[in-house]
């Protein structure tokens, strides 16, 4: 489960015995926390708390950070390093309760309202300008060397590297997005997943059919490769993206007993198809107040 408004649960007591007493039920195997920088610092001993009474039910947390403003056409990464930094110098003053690892989000389509607009969204490969087809890939570029990054960094901390992925990596409008690698053109979903220990693919649907046929090709890629990560699939319980993406939009769909249900249906069906490790929820604004 994704949790994004992390402070709530560290400011506030009842939020936190309300948070702990909601997922207990649920035996989550990971949370992925978001956290500045700082909040490794100011929060230290709520954090510490958490951590602790997250690993005695069993579950794996992670710090998270993502924003299209740490590419370098926009911001750049300092912050996105200063976060795993902070996990880092918390992991080493608390090496009994510490994170597991450290949970990226950084997705490169346009309309963010932030950076340029290099990815030119709507548009297969096929379909692009030279200019344009140059736009994207010096923007693929960078979101892969920001991962490798990220991998190198966390594996120097000893810490597992997780990362969020949007599902059309490997169909979009009916082409893969590819990048220059060593002067070939090469699915970029391929270069990621390599430099990755787990990936939740957020190929949000309330159809399950439509969910497993959007992880089909992220686990044929992972199953060709030498050192696989593991592979998730992501559901929505947040209210907004309507009825097609998020359960908490669909009035017939929307409570948690459906989505645990469906998730159990989507694990079924891509069980002969590769090697899936579970699902991921998003998120805990979205599942707290979705009935049971």
């Amino acid at each position: 489960m994704w949790v994004w408004r992390t402070a709530d649960l560290l400011s506030a007591r009842h939020e936190t015995e309300r948070f702990l007493a909601t997922i207990g039920p649920l035996d989550l195997s990971d949370l992925y926390l978001y956290l500045t920088p700082e909040d490794y610092r100011i929060q230290d001993a709520a954090l510490q708390a958490l951590l602790a009474r997250l690993k005695a039910q069993g579950t794996r947390a992670w710090g998270m950070d993502g924003w299209r403003g740490y590419f370098h056409d926009s911001d750049g990464p300092s912050g996105l390093m200063a976060a795993l930094d902070s996990l880092i110098a918390f992991n080493a003053r608390h090496p009994d309760t510490g994170f597991t690892g450290f949970h990226s989000d950084l997705e490169p389509q346009d309309g963010q309202g932030v950076g340029r607009a290099l990815f030119h969204n709507g548009l297969a490969a096929s379909q692009l300008t030279p200019a344009q087809r140059a736009d994207r890939d010096r923007l693929m570029a960078d979101w892969v060397a920001l991962h490798d990054t990220l991998r190198r960094r966390t594996e120097e901390a000893g810490l597992a590297y997780g990362a969020a992925l949007p599902s059309w990596l490997d169909d979009y409008y009916g082409e893969p997005v590819t990048m220059r690698v060593e002067g070939d053109r090469r699915p970029v979903l391929g270069q990621i997943l390599a430099r990755v220990d787990e990936a939740v693919i957020m190929a949000y649907s309330t159809r399950p059919a439509r969910t497993a046929a959007r992880l089909r090709g992220e686990l044929a890629f992972a199953r060709g490769l030498r050192h696989p990560p593991r592979i998730l699939f992501g559901v929505e319980t947040h209210a907004g993206p309507g009825p097609a993406v998020s359960y908490a939009d669909l009035p017939s769909k929307a409570s948690r007993r459906t989505v645990l249900s469906d998730i159990a249906a989507i694990a079924t069906e891509l069980a002969p198809v590769g090697p899936l490790s579970g699902a991921a929820i998003h998120d805990w604004q979205g599942w707290k107040t979705l009935p049971p």
